[in-house]
């Protein structure tokens, strides 16, 4: 999923009261904790990072509101 995608759903997350921007850097500070020494995560780890700095730099509002009706994971 490209960046602009990702932050898109973390700002439509803050914006609708879903989360709170501290509780999706939580979230994302334990993923980064839990695999930063597999290597096979490198790449997720770095996608984690930047979704990091953009929700603590996020001002509410940024984004146009977008509707998420549901996540689903492709296997």
């Amino acid at each position: 999923m490209s960046a602009y995608r990702r932050h898109k759903i973390l700002a439509t997350l803050v914006d609708s009261g879903v989360m709170k921007r501290t509780e999706i850097i939580s979230y994302l500070d334990f993923f980064i904790n839990q695999r930063q020494y597999q290597s096979k995560y490198e790449r997720a780890i770095a996608k984690w990072e930047d979704d990091k700095e953009f929700i603590s730099e996020y001002g509410i509002g940024t984004y146009a509101k977008f509707g998420v009706n549901a996540i689903y994971r492709r296997y």
